[in-house]
């Protein structure tokens, strides 16, 4: 069985990783995370854990996604942020872009939790209850 940090101290340890990495920041993958159990009502324990549940697997091959391209984190460091290995991320990073980039209502969900990333980066309050528009 994995052990599943909690989710302030999995966020603030990612947050701190990730400031060594040199690229300019509009928001950390500890954020993606966060704003995916937000949007998704996910526990931590839920989106971290093992788990092949359609709606997970496709969460986290949503942040690998980001991360690779929109924050440009090699695949081991998105293995690191998301306890994986780094060929799980280059598996879901490929399943991700040829699966569900082609459907409208994945880009606008992309799109939701990546401006909720920021919000959360800059510390700009959220509506937790907010309905995807």
């Amino acid at each position: 069985m994995q052990i599943v940090p909690d989710t302030a101290n999995f966020i603030e340890e990612r947050r701190q990783m990730e400031k060594r990495y040199p690229n300019e920041r509009r928001f950390f993958a500890a954020d993606l995370v966060a704003a995916t159990e937000q949007i998704e009502g996910w526990t931590h324990a839920d989106f971290m854990s093992n788990s092949r549940l359609a709606n997970y697997v496709l969460g986290r091959h949503r942040i690998m996604h980001i991360c690779r391209y929109e924050l440009n984190l090699s695949y081991s460091q998105i293995g690191r942020l998301l306890v994986r290995d780094h060929t799980t991320v280059i598996r879901g990073i490929n399943k991700y872009t040829d699966k569900c980039l082609n459907h409208d209502a994945e880009m606008s969900k992309r799109a939701f939790i990546i401006a909720r990333a920021e919000r959360l980066f800059l510390n700009i309050p959220v509506d937790v209850d907010d309905a995807e528009s």
